[in-house]
């Protein structure tokens, strides 16, 4: 009888190590799950599956892409890549980019007026979301547009559109190996800087 005393406590003991075990994989592996989730949801989500090119001659042209479904994300600007090509584009809805949500919720945003008018060469403009009005989800997301109308002939290659997060979100636009195509003459000040010293003193 004494030698099954010990036999019950090991018995005992094993089982309660192999709890305690089971407890510590389950969270490690939840915690795993956890953080692969927040990596993913903090990665850029391309938009495009090639790049879109527009161009006409006093015509209205868009394009449309449906897009993978989003998933989880963070994402709260979309980064365009593109470029004029020396295209002057008119302001407003004469030049959009558009998301389409499951439910056809649409949110149109004059995502050219970040960058630079009428530049020849590529360049990067950062839009935030909640600048989509209409669009209270992005994960509804299904589809993407572009859409530009003009007078003149114009080629508008779009290149890149990501979803992705940033803490400090900066508008405008990054280029690269850009010049300006369009020249405007310069103005003279109505009144010299002399004067407009001497009035401020």
């Amino acid at each position: 009888m004494n030698d099954e005393i010990p036999v019950k406590k090991n018995s005992k003991r094993t089982y309660v190590f192999v709890l305690v075990l089971f407890f510590a994989v389950c969270v490690i592996a939840v915690f795993a799950y956890r953080t692969v989730g927040d990596i993913e949801a903090a990665l850029p989500r391309e938009l495009l599956s090639s790049p879109m090119v527009l161009s006409g001659t006093k015509t209205f042209t868009k394009q449309m892409q449906t897009i993978a479904p989003l998933g989880k994300t963070n994402a709260n600007v979309m980064r365009v890549v593109y470029d004029l090509q020396g295209t002057c584009l008119l302001p407003e809805e004469a030049s959009t980019i558009t998301l389409i949500t499951k439910d056809n919720s649409i949110g149109a945003v004059h995502a050219f007026s970040f960058g630079k008018n009428c530049y020849n060469g590529e360049q990067t403009v950062t839009i935030p979301l909640n600048t989509f009005q209409g669009i209270k989800n992005i994960t509804d997301v299904k589809s993407v547009q572009a859409s530009i109308w003009s007078p003149i002939h114009y080629i508008v290659t779009i290149k890149s559109i990501q979803l992705d997060h940033t803490e400090h979100t900066i508008l405008g636009a990054s280029t690269q190996n850009q010049h300006k195509v369009k020249t405007f003459p310069k103005i003279t000040p109505l009144r010299p800087s002399p004067y407009a010293a001497k009035s401020a003193e």
